[in-house]
């Protein structure tokens, strides 16, 4: 098995993971979405907490393949990364880019071999907003990950107790925006496609 096979097994299951995640979040920490007062946590307890569920997924999933500490994998769940190699993300007004929640292989760890971005290294670039999405968040999802080619950027939309909007951008459809909405079923704890 080869670093590109890794990376295929991981792009082919992606959203998978990205969906389970989402179900654990919900599942287990639901109070961040509902409390008695309605009033939610900052986007970052929300985005982190995500982040390690997605994590968990990477590292124990159906394929067998611990996507982080599997030598030919070495992918990492990061929040708020802002770097790219030794040089920091920016976009043309030279404003920092820091993602919610990024899935990649840091590129500061390959100064010295072989690194070079690809949908092979970097797989996930996600912003969340308990609001929508609004079209700077969505030039942002589109720009980096073309820029870094990202094999998919994933916008979280109108974050509620009830339910989620996802924003998908893949690679392999030329980062033509793919919405799907999901309602979150706490009896048979599940999210359902809408």
């Amino acid at each position: 098995m080869t670093e590109h096979d890794i990376a295929e097994i991981m792009q082919k299951n992606l959203k998978k993971y990205i969906l389970a995640a989402l179900k654990s979040l919900y599942r287990y920490d639901n109070e961040l979405f509902c409390n008695p007062e309605n009033i939610h946590v900052h986007e970052a307890a929300l985005t982190t907490r995500f982040a390690m569920h997605l994590r968990d997924q990477l590292r124990h999933n159906l394929t067998g393949i611990d996507f982080e500490r599997f030598e030919l994998a070495g992918y990492r769940v990061d929040c708020e990364y802002n770097r790219h190699g030794s040089d920091s993300k920016t976009d043309s007004s030279n404003s920092e880019r820091r993602p919610d929640i990024l899935i990649h292989k840091r590129a500061i760890a390959f100064l010295h071999g072989n690194y070079n971005d690809s949908s092979d290294q970097n797989i996930l670039f996600c912003e969340a907003k308990w609001g929508k999405l609004d079209n700077t968040d969505k030039d942002k999802l589109e720009m980096t990950a073309k820029e870094y080619q990202y094999y998919c950027s994933l916008g979280i939309d109108n974050i509620t107790g009830e339910g989620i909007k996802l924003v998908f951008r893949f690679a392999n459809n030329d980062y033509q925006e793919q919405t799907e909405k999901y309602k979150w079923d706490a009896e048979n704890q599940k999210l359902v496609k809408e």
